[in-house]
């Protein structure tokens, strides 16, 4: 409050309040300062003065920015000035301040001065998955004679299970080359990408040595059928081994050019003398095997055993 002055009619010059108390207050409420006006021959007046404090003000609105995040958000508390503080105004507020729904989340924040003032500012906590899964590396299928493909996975960042790959092709392939599958990897949230897989198929063909000379050298101690060893590609086989008078001389299922295999002795239905050495000369097989597609096949020609 500013010193009052009045006036005497015996005295020319103003007469000055006195107190004795304060003059400035910052505490809300009505305050009563008791003014003396003495005009100095023993006269005293004397009044009170109210000095009343209402904040009447509410704090200032502050600008909240959203709040962003794809999988997941959390808002700081906000603060804000008033007029009537020297600190910042802690906002207050009765929702979640963590979401991780996807979608648009309001936060109602209340800013309250103390003294019946409130400002109310809402801010929006925004979850938007914006990331597609992660790109897997798809490593080539491949097989001799048929290949299939296990359904992939992959990750994603807003998820806590594995992202199952889909497709319209087919998994399995049986023809020789390369073929490729459209693998699609979607999360829930829309976000899409696209992986191609290469299934590569290799087909052997059966190669036929038409002579072998079983001398311990080491060397062509066989009859090869290159490739029959394959049970990928040749489920089943037997092998007949007839000489020059059609006489069974040797067979065996499941020709493996190792264990189950002609050297040279024979060993058929018929003989009668087992693992002898057969002579020098043209012998003549029947092969018949099965492939991997489930066909029935057979070939037949002429070996020549040489010592």
């Amino acid at each position: 409050a500013s010193v009052p002055t009045t006036t005497d009619n015996c005295s020319e010059t103003a007469i000055i309040g006195t107190t004795s108390d304060a003059l400035t207050y910052s505490t809300q409420g009505t305050h009563v300062i008791h003014w003396t006006f003495d005009d100095g021959h023993g006269n005293s007046s004397f009044i009170n003065q109210n000095v009343i404090i209402l904040d009447a003000t509410a704090p200032v609105i502050p600008i909240l920015a959203d709040v962003t995040g794809e999988c997941s958000a959390t808002a700081s508390v906000p603060t804000t000035i008033d007029n009537c503080s020297e600190t910042a105004i802690v906002g207050t507020t009765s929702d979640a301040l963590s979401y991780s729904t996807q979608g648009t989340h309001v936060i109602h924040w209340t800013f309250d001065d103390g003294h019946g003032n409130s400002s109310f500012v809402n801010q929006n906590v925004i979850i938007l998955d914006v990331t597609a899964p992660v790109i897997p590396i798809l490593a080539d299928v491949t097989g001799e004679c048929s290949a299939t493909a296990d359904v992939p996975y992959t990750t994603d960042a807003c998820s806590d299970t594995l992202i199952q790959g889909t497709t319209t092709d087919e998994l399995s392939y049986s023809t020789p080359g390369t073929h490729v599958i459209h693998w699609a990897f979607e999360d829930e949230h829309g976000n899409r990408i696209e992986v191609n897989q290469n299934v590569v198929v290799t087909q052997f063909d059966l190669v036929i040595h038409n002579a072998f000379s079983p001398n311990n050298d080491g060397l062509n101690e066989f009859f090869n059928i290159e490739n029959l060893e394959n049970t990928n590609c040749f489920p089943t086989n037997t092998v007949e081994i007839y000489n020059r008078w059609g006489i069974l001389v040797f067979e065996t299922n499941q020709y493996d050019n190792y264990s189950r295999v002609f050297k040279g002795l024979s060993d058929g239905r018929v003989t009668l003398d087992r693992a002898m050495e057969l002579p020098t000369g043209t012998y003549f097989y029947i092969l018949n095997y099965t492939t991997h597609d489930g066909k029935y096949l057979n070939k037949k020609g002429y070996v020549y055993l040489s010592k």
